[in-house]
């Protein structure tokens, strides 16, 4: 995601689905107004990238949420969720993979 208003500001998306399947949350009704939302929508997390891959981590605690029709989104903070900002891309077992695969 970039910035059209400040092109050096960009942030890495992922879907947090792909790294976190049981990854769920209930989005407030102030939200989906403010948002627009219908039927559609599209969720992603922040990246943050280290140095060592295997400790890369996302943010749980604070999605970005789009409606991909309206062409709106914002961060959502999930208070009392339980999820980290720093939440670890890949489990142990995948970073062990992912080690001996290099």
């Amino acid at each position: 995601m970039q910035s059209i208003q400040e092109p050096g500001l960009s942030f890495l998306l992922v879907s947090p689905f792909v790294f976190m399947p049981s990854y769920s949350f209930e989005l407030a009704d102030i939200d989906k107004e403010e948002l627009a939302i219908e039927d559609q929508v599209t969720v992603y997390t922040i990246v943050t990238i280290h140095s060592q891959a295997n400790r890369s981590t996302m943010n749980l605690l604070a999605p970005i949420v789009l409606n991909p029709e309206n062409r709106l989104g914002k961060q959502v903070i999930l208070h009392q969720s339980g999820y980290e900002p720093r939440h670890l891309i890949w489990a142990e077992e995948e970073k062990t993979s992912v080690k001996g695969g290099v």
